[in-house]
This record gives C-alpha cells, structure tokens and sequence, in this order.
C-alpha cells in the first residue's frame, strides 16, 4: 500500500507523542482539524467511501443493458447479484460454466470492503460512530458489535453476505478489533464466494427462465435505464428533502 494503514507515527523531536486522529474517543478525524490539515491516510479512507458509493451508484444504468448481452461483465463490474443468477442459468442450459458464474462476480462484490476494515483499523471506535451517527442508542449497538467481532469476527466475515448484517460494518468491526488485512481478504473472499454460489445455483435451479427474463430486460434496456435512473434520482431527491427538514431549526 502507498499510505501506511496504520496511525501515523510521533514528529521526531516532539515532546510527546501525537494522539492518533479519531483515536478511540467519540468524534471523527474530520471534525477535529480542517481538511488541509488531515493526515493523508485519513483523506484517501473518506475518498474511497465516498468513490465507493458513487462507483455502485453510477454503474446502476448498466445493469438493463449487460444484463442479458453480457452478464459476466456486468458481474465483474459490479457484482451484480441478477448477472450472476444469469450466469447460472445460461450454465444450467449449457451456454455457460458455473466456475465462471460463481467467480466473475468476486472482484465487484469485494472492491471496497477492505476499505471499511482500513477505517475500523486507523480510527478505532470512531468509524462505528460514523456508521451508527442517525441510529438510536448508537453507544449500546456499538458495544454489541465489538463484543461479537471479538468472539465471532471470523465467522461473520465468512457469513457476512448470507447474514442480516451489512458487510462493511463487518470489515469495520473487525479491522478494529485486531484482523489482519491478509487474513480479512482472505476470510471476505470466501464469504464472498458463497453468497456467489447460492447465487448461480439458483439461477442454475431456475434455468431458461432466467435466461428469458434477462434478455426481455435487454431488450427493452433504454426504458428500463430510464426507469432506473428515475427512481435513483428520486430516492436521493427524498433524502436531501429529509436532510434539509432534519436539519432545520
């Protein structure tokens, strides 16, 4: 890696030893010091959250379109869980491997996870905080995750796509609580892997039918596109409204 995943360390010469940003109290790097003044670890792990949601958001038009064309691309680029039922399905009628529906779509489903450890990693407590800002009773959800990653972390990053429980704050959890980045790349495959699996065998299990329904979603991919776009500018629409009304005095 080009930024050390860890704290950084003490200026040489200083007096004593500079506390990690976000450290393990209860605010974040970003509202401690101004932007021009945060470590660079911490300004690349807010830019990858941020390119992280824009990446899934912006690559949403071309699910219509790849679907039924070209699906292993579709899985590849965005591990697209209806490329991947495809996949399984044009295997189950023989234009297809199920080796290859299982893997094409583990490079999308895994891109940003290890960035969501890397922030459990640097800032401790603190990217909990973030991700249970606008929940209720965060503090008691918080000790309930830490005290389950310290006993299980293994298991849920295995079962963290088949479990009610989002995988990034999974990768949070356990990057906090100690996991080392290759034992948690390894651990977040596998679990990968299988939630990829269940995937294709239904598609397998469904068969033509899949196959049909994605190909009648290509063909009418334009409108369907549309479609999509619309709804996903109406959901952010709604939520700026909300954030706009929660905010105000």
């Amino acid at each position: 890696m080009l930024w050390d995943m860890r704290a950084d360390p003490p200026a040489p010469g200083s007096t004593a030893p500079e506390p990690p940003l976000g450290g393990r109290h209860h605010h974040l790097p970003w509202k401690q010091v101004p932007w021009n003044q945060l470590k660079t670890a911490d300004k690349v792990i807010l830019w990858l959250i941020a390119i992280s949601g824009l990446y899934y958001l912006v690559t949403v038009p071309l699910v219509a379109p790849l679907v039924g064309s070209h699906p292993a691309l579709l899985a590849i680029i965005r591990g697209s869980a209806t490329a991947v039922i495809t996949l399984g399905a044009k295997a189950a009628t023989g234009h297809g491997s199920m080796v290859v529906a299982v893997c094409a779509g583990l490079p999308g489903t895994i891109l940003f996870d290890w960035v969501f450890w890397w922030a459990g990693k640097r800032w401790g407590d603190n990217a909990l905080h973030m991700l249970f800002r606008r929940g209720r009773n965060p503090e008691r959800r918080i000790a309930q995750v830490k005290r389950l990653s310290h006993r299980y972390g293994w298991l849920a990053v295995v079962t963290g796509y088949i479990i009610p429980i989002p995988v990034q704050l999974i990768a949070v959890a356990v990057g906090l609580g100690g996991m080392s980045l290759p034992v948690y790349l390894v651990l977040d495959a596998i679990g990968a892997l299988i939630w990829l699996g269940m995937l294709a065998g239904l598609g397998y299990w469904i068969g033509q039918s899949a196959v049909d329904v994605a190909n009648a979603v290509s063909h009418y991919s334009l409108w369907v596109t549309l479609g999509i776009v619309g709804l996903v500018v109406a959901r952010q629409y709604r939520t700026a409204r909300h954030q706009v009304r929660f905010r105000r005095p």
